[in-house]
């Protein structure tokens, strides 16, 4: 019996085989690297391993290297007779970003090739128990406090998956006692197996439309993380704030499987009874089926209640002591990128968080206006990093001006001559409410120095839309965190940016 049996009730779900191969793996990011690698471990040689990606410039001289070194084929740039290359594939193994739709994967289920995600490879080649987390905003919190909360307990606990800080499912080394796993609906649609041991539903709301079409779409691939055709994950924690939530609960306690609902509402299990913060520390006042709990964190803002609810209600799932879980939540820093406190330089406090879409948006701002002084100013930096659609770029312009005494929209990359076009719907949203001033300065880095400047001893200085993601432009690593530290620092942040007032 393992320690995750023994010790947490869980033992490693039936899974699938590994698929067969040969192999086509589609799209070189992190997770199609770490499938390749995986692959080639699992089919004793990597001839049998065919690698590519259109974008020639994401996939760097030193990636292909390796992967020719260790004898996987590689193809970059057209995809369009990838499927004739010899050995012909069996098996396609697609990267996260890479659509249902994409043409070399439509042809390839037209020939009865078996098609899944990086996330579903990597469940199938570990027996480790996996608890995963998905929903639309909170993952990575989540996931990242449930990780320390299981570790707290001596268990082999790692953080896998979705998570900017932590490394694909199918990249897992050795075999831990328990995997936590923050699973996104660009990896789940790919997954038609996947029912983790535990499954975690944070919330549902608008994003990627432009990817699933509709929110019935796109909650039905979070759904599938659930439930299966009558089947379910053994035990699921579900927010249930939300009318999604109420009825994922109903759906997986019809499949016959254990379900613990946390929120707000009355029906609630693990119910946020109170939660008091500022810009520091949390308090939280938790009604359990065990009794009250009083928790403290430094996770601010009635979003992160929520996040530390379902952790809460995890550990009681899993039988972690309660003297363990206060003081690992207690002294939990928070996953980097996510209301995250940078410095506080001058009396202004300096806070990064990854919101990139108007209810994460709305959620931190208001943390924010709710922890402050009432009288200082909450100056904003927001810049998304990626391809939402233009009405969710219109709508986090709105809402973000709304919650400002001052909003700076900027690009999400810093690259020296960013595009323009994402900009627009946001700058057309933020013009559509009456809120704080208004600025747009397009260089990334000359936006967080012109709120620096413009910010006085009392105030706070938010940069929205990357969080921890780290850019590398010409060999030069760059990202929000050490940008904000640099400009701090020098007390005299660069001037010289072109800046369009509305």
């Amino acid at each position: 019996m393992s320690i995750a049996e023994s010790r947490l009730g869980l033992g490693g779900s039936r899974r699938p085989p590994a698929p067969p191969g040969p192999y086509l793996v589609l799209g070189l990011g992190q997770a199609g690297r770490a499938a390749v690698v995986a692959l080639r471990e699992l089919d004793g040689g990597g001839d049998r391993v065919l690698a590519s990606d259109r974008n020639s410039s994401e996939v760097p001289k030193q990636v292909r290297r390796e992967l020719a070194e260790g004898g996987v084929r590689i193809s970059i740039g057209d995809q369009q007779n990838l499927l004739e290359m010899r050995p012909s594939p069996r098996t396609l193994i697609k990267s996260p970003g890479i659509p249902m739709d994409n043409e070399v994967i439509r042809k390839a289920r037209r020939r009865g090739l078996e098609v899944i995600d990086e996330l579903e490879l990597g469940w199938r080649l570990t027996d480790t128990p996996v608890v995963a987390v998905t929903g639309t905003n909170g993952k990575t919190t989540t996931s990242a406090l449930a990780t320390e909360v299981l570790a707290s307990c001596g268990l082999d606990a790692r953080l896998a998956g979705n998570a900017d800080i932590a490394p694909p499912l199918s990249a897992l080394e050795g075999e831990p006692d328990v995997v936590v796993c923050e699973a996104s609906s660009f990896q789940l649609e790919g997954c038609p197996s996947l029912l983790p041991e535990v499954a975690v539903f944070t919330n549902l709301s608008q994003d990627h439309l432009w990817r699933h079409g509709s929110m019935e779409r796109y909650g039905k691939v979070k759904r599938s993380m659930f439930v299966k055709e009558g089947a379910a994950a053994a035990f699921a924690v579900i927010d249930t704030a939300d009318d999604f939530g109420r009825q994922l609960a109903v759906d997986v306690e019809g499949a016959g499987s254990r379900v613990i609902r946390v929120g707000a509402g009355p029906k609630a299990d693990y119910r946020i009874a109170e939660a008091r913060w500022d810009l520091e520390r949390s308090e939280l006042e938790l009604a359990t089926p065990n009794g009250g709990l009083t928790v403290e964190t430094s996770l601010p803002g009635f979003h992160n209640a929520r996040n530390v609810a379902a952790v809460v209600a995890l550990a009681d799932l899993l039988g972690v002591e309660r003297r363990l879980l206060e003081s690992t939540v207690a002294r939990f820093p928070g996953a980097p990128g996510r209301f995250e406190r940078v410095e506080c330089h001058n009396g202004v406090e300096i806070f990064l968080d990854a919101s990139a879409t108007p209810a994460a948006a709305e959620q931190f701002l208001t943390a924010v206006r709710s922890g402050m002084d009432p009288a200082a100013r909450l100056h904003a930096v927001l810049g998304v990093l990626g391809a939402p659609d233009p009405p969710q770029r219109r709508a986090i312009g709105r809402t973000a001006r709304a919650l400002c005494d001052r909003l700076i929209l900027t690009a999400g990359s810093f690259r020296p001559r960013p595009p323009l076009g994402p900009l627009r719907p946001m700058l057309a949203g933020a013009s559509e409410v009456d809120g704080g001033e208004l600025t747009m300065v397009t260089g990334r880095e000359q936006a967080v120095a012109s709120a620096l400047r413009g910010a006085d001893p009392g105030d706070v200085v938010a940069v929205l839309g990357r969080g921890n993601v780290v850019e590398a432009i010409h060999s030069v690593r760059i990202d929000d965190r050490t940008v904000l530290r640099r400009l701090a620092a020098s007390g005299s942040p660069r001037e010289g940016e072109r800046v369009g007032v509305t």
